[in-house]
């Protein structure tokens, strides 16, 4: 492991500056799930179901729209995308606390369409800044804060919405929501090269030696050249479709599949956590438990991102699920608390491994729709993960839900790659055959 490769990221022009922004912007995000909980269920005397619903709601819209708004990032830039998200956000925000049941539904729905791309934008960011050689580094020094916003975040907002009510701690989220918006269009991190490196064009023979050279060397930084210069007719629909078209390959696929089974895990691995430790008569050391967890993550994704070799997701995923089923041997909070700690090796990974995986596969004039593409995996997944592990929780015991969690991790990890394998022999015999057409003995 290299670590001083975290040194080169930190030195990087912006690149700092990046982290902080997405470690501030993520904040209120991570907070909006357990805070509408709590507002339906302590506010509104609803059910937990009544508030699952919600947040589904609420994440099926950010789905949605989340390749669309990186889509809309590609074509018209940061500010003109981020605009419209920052005014209906801010409406969205002020009038839940104070709207019925009935109306939080299509109101949660509106404010998931129109969620600001704080996720894509910062990944895209980063893949700009800093380069292609390191990326896999900011990557995973990006996931770590993430998992220490998910430390922060709901436990603080709990804290804020026991001591003066859910629905001043969700007018100040809205709040925040604004800020961080208004805060993008401040610092406007850039989205593309060409708003970073001056125009130039290179003559001839010499860029057709720099695409030989980049060709041969994966590790070298990426083309960083103006290329609109040569071909301003790229903007068109066609350019704007080919992060649908790469992603649509085999390769595509493989990464999108791994980034929502991973997701899949790690909400379903939190739920079936919980229910562990009530069923155990020791509720109470659930918060110690799931920071360990971000805190063995955080180990992950740093490690992950001081390795020069670069982890193809599917094998992240293997290590994941298999880190998992463990779990479902846990007898008490401290066996609970330790195997937790070794299951989060492989979840800031997962995330670190995708993003990485989609940056390469997809070049940067497509890389926000790809982003968008690749959040909304990440949304998928966590879509499921609660509602089908609960559901086998129900029938069956915790114990299950982190065996059929760890189990969908391992064996997607298996098949794909083994699909994989297959589909570049495939390729590489038909070129062999094509070659031979072409070039008769």
């Amino acid at each position: 492991m290299a670590i001083s490769q975290y040194r080169e990221v930190i030195r990087q022009p912006g690149a700092t500056g990046i982290l902080i922004l997405g470690f501030l912007a993520r904040i209120p995000f991570s907070t909006m799930g357990i805070l509408l909980t709590l507002h339906i269920v302590t506010t509104l005397h609803r059910s937990y179901l009544d508030a699952g619903l919600v947040v589904a709601v609420s994440t099926i819209g950010s789905a949605i729209s989340s390749p669309w708004r990186g889509r809309l990032v590609d074509t018209y830039g940061l500010r003109r995308a981020v605009v419209p998200t920052i005014i209906v956000e801010a409406i969205v925000w002020l009038l839940l606390p104070y709207s019925d049941y009935a109306l939080l539904l299509p109101l949660s729905f509106i404010g998931g369409i129109f969620s600001l791309p704080i996720w894509s934008v910062i990944r895209v960011s980063l893949a700009v800044v800093v380069p292609a050689a390191l990326r896999r580094t900011a990557y995973a020094l990006d996931s770590v804060l993430t998992e220490f916003v998910f430390m922060i975040g709901p436990a603080a907002i709990t804290v804020v919405a026991l001591a003066i009510g859910t629905r001043p701690a969700m007018m100040i989220v809205g709040l925040s929501i604004a800020v961080v918006g208004i805060a993008l269009l401040i610092v406007n991190p850039p989205t593309k090269s060409s708003e970073i490196v001056i125009p130039a064009k290179l003559d001839p023979s010499f860029d057709a030696m720099e695409s030989a050279v980049l060709a041969r060397n994966d590790d070298l930084t990426e083309k960083t050249a103006y290329e609109q210069i040569t071909k301003p007719e790229e903007n068109t629909e066609d350019e704007r479709r080919l992060a649908r078209k790469l992603l649509s390959r085999p390769a595509g696929i493989s990464i999108l599949v791994a980034t929502i089974t991973g997701h899949f895990i790690l909400v379903g691995s939190e739920v079936a956590v919980t229910a562990l430790l009530i069923s155990l008569d020791e509720k109470q050391y659930i918060g110690a438990v799931m920071a360990l967890w971000c805190l063995g993550s955080a180990i992950g994704g740093f490690a992950i991102g001081a390795s020069k070799r670069v982890i193809e997701p599917l094998w992240v995923l293997f290590a994941l699920g298999a880190l998992t089923i463990p779990l479902a041997f846990a007898w008490g909070a401290l066996s609970a608390a330790l195997l937790a700690f070794i299951a989060g090796f492989g979840c800031a990974p997962i995330i670190t491994a995708t993003g990485d995986a989609i940056a390469r596969l997809v070049p940067e004039r497509a890389r926000g729709e790809a982003m968008g593409w690749h959040g909304s995996a990440i949304t998928v997944g966590a879509g499921l993960g609660a509602p089908v592990i609960g559901l086998i929780i129900d029938a069956s015991s915790p114990a299950w839900g982190f065996i059929v969690a760890g189990l969908a991790g391992v064996l997607v990890a298996v098949f794909g790659t083994i699909a994989t394998k297959v589909h570049r022999a495939r390729v590489r015999r038909r070129l062999l055959a094509d070659d031979a057409l072409q070039n008769p003995a």
